[in-house]
């Protein structure tokens, strides 16, 4: 926490401001990180503020980033397990459905 260079204490930082839905915030946080060494949490993340910001384009596309980190099933998992954040965060998880088939159409699954 005290190497100013380290990514490790503005994870959570990110993390709490886009749960708090200050989305401004939170992207000067993740944008922060991908500058570093994002791995596929840091896209997951990403997609996930997108998301709530409206902007689903960009959204897919930091999830595509997320599982060619990891993997299709992984990223799924982690979009079902974040659910109760994603409402949080004020993503309306009943478009959760519509998200995941538009990935599996874009990661070709």
């Amino acid at each position: 926490f005290i190497d100013e260079t380290s990514d490790r204490p503005v994870r959570p930082l990110a993390w709490a401001l886009f749960l708090s839905r200050r989305y401004d915030e939170a992207q000067t946080y993740y944008s922060r990180i991908l500058a570093g060494s994002p791995n596929a949490n840091d896209y997951l993340n990403m997609g996930h503020l997108a998301w709530a910001q409206g902007r689903l384009h960009n959204a897919i596309d930091f999830y595509r980033l997320s599982a060619a980190e990891s993997s299709a099933d992984a990223l799924v998992a982690s979009i079902r397990d974040d659910s109760p954040n994603l409402e949080i965060a004020g993503i309306d998880t009943s478009s959760m459905p519509m998200m995941l088939d538009a990935l599996r159409y874009e990661l070709g699954g």
